[in-house]
């Protein structure tokens, strides 16, 4: 049996039996205190042999005798409510221990990707004790972040807390695995793939779909100020585009959704029709979530998503919406051509944007003359593009749409209670939030220069005679 380098003697070789629980020995190690090893061997046992058997994939050994020296068991992640379902859940993660440190553990995470994206899954979840440090170390080297789901479950007489780490799938190569069907199954198969991979040995290539991922920072955050202004904006004052195509029963997905209060009115606009809100932060979900319940909206549901790989299969929507979203992204074509992936033909795809350089207001203090170039460089830094609005209908043909209805709409603040709401949350958001705090890591200002600008946002707001112009461009794209 051939060794790994820096390795001790080989043990026993693990296998997976048929109408057996894994070992002891199987189970990833360690786990927190006074956890019963036994007990979750059980249930590891009973996810292996349930009536929806998870593929099995096994790490061999190449030359020697081949043997497995590790496994991973993957499945489709239940009660995400569509077909074929976008997530896989992975069962079981390990490898023995005289392969650890040699590379295998990075090369099975990389096999499962390939296995995954080529089994037609746009993302792979698996949950993770919160206090195995060790392991949330390990799958965040491997690119799955928490995504603030989580489940508590009682073991050896301990309530203990798992969380569900998530990632998108990218392009990997895959290693030198035999992918079988459970092994309960009467219809196991081999497949090979290939990649060089430190310590496991040389293996014939292959490679994976690749698919895009976020590369721009969002601008502003979700600091309080922030929140206040995106909690103000509804179906009626952000979507007008939008609402005459809309009717009972559709189903919709609203990219970007931040606190939910435009997702809830389209979820009351197209019931029974289910709405879909996604958001790149699992934080503001939680305020989503809320303003669905508050309003008693029983068709609405809410997760972390990235617009450039969405996690849902092709045609599940028949309209796809997002506002104020492409102006943050790294590649608002590319997000827009996914949006396009997921919506059904004949359905619709919506999206506004601002465009800041079209800003209009009155009187001219200098100090928003500032705030505005600042905002630029800014949101340029981040990978945005801050004047997305005049652009939108050029990123749609780009995307591959020919069927785009291009307008354009605005929000003006003119009256007391306005100018002192407007003036007053981008005067905080200058100073204390996310954007904020870019401008001056990046080196864009000085806290002193954006409290003057603050102060410039103040002064304005006091003004009799202040207006402002806020211009969006907006698209409707229908799928052919």
């Amino acid at each position: 049996m051939k060794r790994f380098p820096g390795t001790r003697p080989p043990s026993p070789p693990c296998t997976c039996r048929p109408g057996g629980p894994p070992t002891a020995t199987c189970l990833p190690r360690p786990y927190p205190e006074g956890l019963d090893v036994e007990e979750r061997a059980a249930v590891r046992h009973a996810r292996l042999t349930a009536p929806e058997r998870p593929a099995v994939l096994l790490a061999t050994r190449p030359g020697g005798d081949g043997g497995p020296v590790a496994f991973s068991c993957f499945h489709p992640w239940p009660g995400e409510g569509f077909e074929p379902a976008p997530t896989a859940g992975s069962a079981a993660l390990h490898a023995l221990p005289e392969v650890r440190g040699a590379g295998v553990g990075r090369a099975l995470p990389s096999a499962i990707t390939g296995a995954l994206v080529e089994a037609g899954f746009r993302s792979a979840a698996l949950r993770v004790f919160a206090g195995n440090a060790r392991a949330r170390r390990f799958y965040g080297a491997a690119g799955r972040r928490a995504d603030g789901e989580s489940v508590r479950e009682e073991t050896g007489g301990r309530v203990l807390e798992e969380l569900r780490y998530r990632r998108h799938l990218l392009k990997q190569g895959a290693v030198h695995i035999a992918r079988h069907v459970s092994h309960h199954s009467a219809d196991p198969h081999t497949v090979r793939t290939s990649a060089h991979t430190e310590g496991v040995g040389s293996m014939t290539h292959a490679s994976v779909p690749s698919a895009a991922h976020e590369t721009a920072v969002y601008t502003h955050g979700h600091h309080e100020s922030v929140l206040r202004s995106h909690s103000w904006r509804t179906a009626a004052n952000s979507a007008a585009h939008l609402l005459p195509e809309l009717r009972a029963g559709l189903d919709v997905l609203d990219v970007g959704c931040g606190p939910g209060t435009i997702t809830a009115d389209l979820a009351a606009l197209v019931a029974p029709g289910r709405v879909t809100g996604v958001d790149a932060a699992e934080d503001v979900l939680t305020k989503a979530r809320a303003v669905a319940a508050e309003r008693g909206l029983e068709n609405v549901r809410f997760a972390v998503a990235d617009v450039h790989a969405l996690d849902f299969p092709d045609d599940s929507f028949d309209v796809v919406h997002a506002h104020q979203v492409l102006q943050h992204v790294g590649d608002p074509v590319a997000a827009l051509r996914e949006m396009r992936r997921v919506c059904r033909p004949g359905g619709i795809v919506a999206a506004r944007d601002s465009d800041y350089g079209a800003f209009a207001w009155f009187p001219e203090v200098p100090a928003l003359d500032g705030w505005l170039e600042l905002y630029h460089r800014v949101a340029r830094a981040n990978g945005g593009e801050p004047d997305a609005g005049r652009r939108l209908y050029s990123w749609a043909r780009r995307a591959g749409f020919t069927d785009i209805t291009a307008t354009a709409g605005t929000w003006c603040f003119a009256t007391p209670e306005e100018r002192a709401w407007w003036s007053g949350l981008w005067a905080d958001r200058t100073t204390a939030s996310g954007y904020a705090d870019l401008a001056v890591s990046g080196g864009h200002a000085t806290a002193g220069e954006l409290a003057a600008i603050a102060e410039g946002w103040r002064e304005w707001g006091g003004r009799e005679d202040a207006w402002f112009m806020v211009p969006h461009g907006e698209i409707l794209c229908r799928v052919t």
